[in-house]
């Protein structure tokens, strides 16, 4: 039997298509009222590039101003970290934030990641670059 390539290039294709959905934009609701507090995505899928390491993710989140302060940013945060983590191939999180974003570096802080470095952002401007090992991730918050 001759294997048809347009098929398996359709098949490759969609399933690509598929993968990066997961890494995309998310809405960030509130469960009991359904009201959008904000949205959360990674910056790109994991496969490597000029910016990210094969197998390095790195997360961007904004909150909706009448809901900072809650501790949203964090919570979820930490639950697209553990998700992460949980996939195949996944072995840091990457975390970039102004030095002037006084609440975001805070959550770092508090989640413990480690300061690599900086970058020069194009839209942001100067940024600090964070890392954390999944592994060390999930045996600090997987229980918490």
């Amino acid at each position: 039997m001759q294997i048809d390539k347009s098929l398996v290039t359709s098949r490759l294709d969609l399933r690509l298509r598929w993968h990066f959905t997961q890494w995309l934009f998310r809405e960030i609701y509130l469960l009991d009222t359904d009201e959008k507090v904000g949205e959360i995505n990674f910056h790109r899928p994991p496969i490597g590039d000029e910016y990210t390491p094969v197998g390095t993710v790195e997360v961007g989140v904004e909150i909706d101003e009448k809901y900072r302060g809650n501790g949203f940013a964090q919570e979820s945060l930490k639950a697209m970290w553990l998700w992460a983590c949980e996939q195949e191939d996944i072995k840091t999180l990457r975390y970039s934030v102004s030095a002037t974003n006084h609440p975001s570096m805070r959550i770092i802080q508090r989640f413990g990641f480690t300061h690599i470095g900086q970058q020069q952002d194009d839209v942001e401007g100067p940024e600090e670059i964070f890392e954390m090992i999944c592994e060390e991730f999930k045996s600090r918050f997987s229980q918490n």
